[in-house]
């Protein structure tokens, strides 16, 4: 969403900045006209007094000449210095901050803020609403082996086990943790414990999206020395791309 006031701003200050930087080289051709004015001078100065000449008349013209370029010279630099004062410009900066609070800003917390805050809680909600119906399921399976460890005795129920976590390992990879959260913080790369999750769904042949794909890319991108993540990223595209 690019803000188009800038974009006209940025047009002005380039017309403004070669205007002053035509003055400049009329200016600086000026004094070079002064320098090899007086150059040419001194030179037939010498000349004529080396040679015993009379150079009046080429002198004279020659000062004429360094007294227009001086005056041209003057002018010049009159021009330079009051083209910022009299050119003024079309676009303040005060009027760019102003359409940017104005109407740029809300815009686009409108068209894009909005809706990545909407698709956050969405995804907020959804994590906590998946997490607790991984605890139902779980609470499930724990009651009907409750009920067959009833029946058979209570010397099975470690053969029965449990479908719930093993370990924090497993926790942490299928769940929001402090970790994601803190390198969430740090910047805009993947969180590690993020795509091990991704790579799991691959280990595990479960289907890859479109999402998956991009957040390995992300990550590859961000640490382009981390091979696994390359090839991760490269197997992910190739995967959604089929």
């Amino acid at each position: 969403m690019k803000f188009e006031k800038i974009e006209q701003f940025t047009e002005m200050k380039a017309r403004r900045d070669r205007g002053y930087n035509e003055l400049a080289r009329r200016e600086e051709a000026a004094a070079e006209e002064i320098t090899r004015l007086k150059a040419e001078y001194e030179s037939v100065l010498r000349e004529s007094l080396v040679a015993g000449t009379d150079s009046t008349k080429a002198l004279d013209a020659l000062q004429d000449k360094i007294d227009a370029a001086t005056k041209l010279h003057v002018r010049r630099q009159q021009e330079r210095a009051l083209y910022s004062t009299v050119v003024k410009p079309e676009i303040s900066e005060a009027e760019v901050v102003s359409q940017w609070v104005t109407e740029y800003k809300p815009a686009f917390i409108r068209e894009k803020i909005n809706p990545a805050l909407e698709r956050l809680l969405d995804a907020k909600i959804a994590a906590v609403a998946a997490y607790l119906d991984f605890l139902d399921t779980v609470k499930q399976y724990d009651a009907e082996a409750a009920y067959v460890v009833g029946e058979i005795g209570d010397s099975y129920r470690y053969k029965l086990g449990s479908v719930g976590f093993d370990n924090r390992t497993e926790r942490e990879l299928h769940t929001i943790t402090d970790q994601t959260l803190f390198w969430l913080s740090q910047g805009d790369k993947v969180p590690g414990d993020v795509i091990d999750a991704i790579s799991r769904k691959d280990t595990r042949g479960l289907p890859i999206n479109e999402t998956d794909a991009r957040l390995a890319q992300r990550a590859a991108t961000r640490e382009p020395g981390n091979t696994r993540y390359q090839i991760l990223a490269e197997k992910l595209k190739k995967a959604v791309s089929k």
